[in-house]
Formats: structure tokens, sequence, C-alpha cells
């Protein structure tokens, strides 16, 4: 989990937790013995957060849709394995913001956090191939 404080008041803040479920479509050439391509795809992106400091201690859970887009490239090991590099584009379609709100009298409610506009992920690893 990630921990934010909020700026005015470090004591006050949430844990947040990022899961995602996600599918893609690649389409892959080969050229020469590498496979190169492109790749789009969706998924589900599940935020849990807990608030910390505040007069309740509150747990909100949130679900959004994506989209992903990248490319990759992979070096055949044969016909069962690979070694493979993706990258990877991923924006949310809706963007929920996590907020305190009982930080005192004087305090209205104050955005501590929210999921950035995209996002990317760079990967490499070896693919076992079923198929």
């Amino acid at each position: 989990p990630q921990r934010v404080a909020h700026p005015a008041h470090p004591s006050s803040g949430g844990e947040f937790q990022l899961m995602r479920l996600a599918v893609r479509g690649c389409y892959a050439p080969l050229v020469g013995r590498f496979e190169l391509g492109g790749c789009a795809g969706t998924g589900v992106e599940r935020l849990a957060a807990v608030g910390f400091g505040g007069e309740r201690r509150y747990r909100m859970v949130t679900f959004w849709p994506a989209v992903r887009a990248g490319a990759f490239g992979a070096y055949p090991l044969g016909r069962s394995a690979a070694i493979v590099a993706t990258v990877e584009v991923t924006a949310p379609l809706v963007r929920s913001r996590f907020v305190l709100s009982d930080l005192g009298p004087s305090d209205g409610a104050s955005v501590i956090f929210s999921p950035s506009s995209a996002g990317g992920q760079l990967s490499v690893g070896v693919e076992a191939r079923i198929f």
C-alpha cells in the first residue's frame, strides 16, 4: 500500500492499494528472429483507501474502467518460451477523488489523492507459451 499524508496535517491522510484486471490483444509479426508488435486492451482498476488521523477511520473502495495501448518485442527461446519486453500506457476513463473531510471545524474537504490521467508500465520477463 501507498501512504499519502495531507500537506497541512501530516498526521492525517490515507493508505491506498491499487489492483488491476486487464485483457489485451496483440499483433506480432515476425521480423527476423524477433517478434515486434502493438497491443491494445481494456481493464478494470480497483483502488481501496483507508483514512488515518481524522476523527473517524473511513474505508472506501472504488472501481473504474481503463484503456491500454502499447508495444512489445519478443525473442523466442524455442516453441514453448520467449523473452518478452513490453511498454504500455494506461488511461483511466473515470478519475475518483479521495478527500479528508473531518480535520477540524475550520477545514473543508481536502483532496489528498486522485489517479493521474495516464500511467505507464515497462516490463521484461520470460513468457511460457502453451499453444
